[in-house]
């Protein structure tokens, strides 16, 4: 195709939304919940670019402000590509007027560059009609909070202090356990099941992003919150006549017999226990697994195994965590440095 509009190419956009989406599901075998991001960050783009209404302005070439992306249906080639590059600017210039965090921003932009490249790779554009190279807003370097054993204490404590049933007060207990002690995402929480949980020792095979499936393992005190839990529904897979099929139907973590917990119901629970323990800060799932991965590496463990247990696929995704091992070699300096205490 070769666009001679913004107005067309907008359109083109919109045409290959679905079957981009597509391409994400079933040839690069992405999870649903990663295309759900796809989807939801590609739509605002076109939102956006809705909003800018194209055919009622006009483009000065070499003098464009980054929120003001238009011209006119009859612009030409030039204009058109001129128009296109901007794009990403204009996005990230809009992004940042919303109050966006630079590291969304990132992600937004990151999936505008994989569905540009699909519209070049498949042949709805030419090649010089989008950019591919995008300069990414820098995210603030700052170091990632994270719990100790005692915080996790905390959390699980106050599982007695919110209103809530036998089973949920155990499962709450259990899910700060699971978390903490697994590195799992909450999206792969939710959907393991128990067939896919040893209990004897504690291990566990997980499909994570990609559809890449790992090993990992529970620790003995997350084990026995997790029986508890399962005790405290009535655990009818703890019976001899219990089969294969039901263990096969039933997830480690529910909301009914046969329904797993949403990620959502997750991040509410943990918000509720963080507040109800006093945290200053707002407890998120993610930063349970920021806590596990940051423990193995304070206590040296390979990068390279922290990468394997948590399902990375770059190690470039690892290795913000080696931010935190600085807390070990300080506090190895300041013990062991004649002159370390003196200002």
């Amino acid at each position: 195709m070769s666009p001679g509009s913004s107005a067309e190419l907008i359109a083109t956009f919109r045409d290959a939304l679905c079957p981009f989406l597509d391409h994400l599901l079933l040839t690069r075998q992405l999870s649903a919940h990663t295309v759900r991001g796809y989807r939801t960050d590609l739509q605002q783009f076109l939102a956006w670019l809705k909003s800018q209404h194209p055919e009622n302005a006009t483009l000065a070439q070499g003098n464009t402000p980054a929120d003001n992306l238009h011209f006119g249906a009859s612009s030409s080639a030039q204009q058109l590509r001129h128009w296109a590059f901007q794009l990403p600017k204009g996005v990230t210039h809009y992004l940042l007027a919303q109050g966006t965090q630079r590291t969304s921003i990132a992600r937004k932009l990151s999936a505008l560059k994989t569905f540009f490249r699909f519209l070049i790779q498949e042949q709805w554009v030419e090649r010089d009609v989008l950019p591919l190279r995008m300069s990414l807003p820098k995210a603030p370097k700052r170091l990632p909070h994270f719990l100790s054993a005692q915080d996790v204490a905390r959390l699980q404590s106050a599982a007695g202090l919110i209103n809530g049933t036998p089973v949920s007060q155990t499962r709450d207990v259990a899910i700060v356990s699971l978390l903490f002690t697994s590195g799992l995402r909450v999206s792969e929480l939710c959907q393991l099941r128990r067939d896919q949980v040893t209990l004897d020792d504690g291990s566990f095979r997980v499909v994570g992003k990609g559809n890449r499936e790992r090993v990992g393992w529970f620790s003995d005190s997350a084990l026995t919150a997790l029986q508890a839990y399962w005790d405290a529904q009535g655990n009818p897979l703890s019976k001899p006549t219990a089969s294969k099929m039901s263990v096969a139907k039933r997830y480690v973590l529910e909301s009914a017999p046969g329904k797993p917990l949403t990620p959502r119901t997750i991040a509410r629970r943990l918000a509720a226990l963080g507040e109800a323990a006093g945290f200053s800060e707002p407890i998120h799932p993610h930063l349970l697994r920021h806590s596990f991965a940051t423990h193995l590496l304070n206590a040296q463990v390979d990068l390279r195994l922290v990468q394997e247990l948590l399902g990375h696929v770059s190690i470039r995704s690892t290795q913000i965590y080696t931010h935190m091992t600085t807390e070990r070699l300080r506090a190895a300096y300041l013990k062991a440095h004649p002159l370390a205490g003196i200002s």
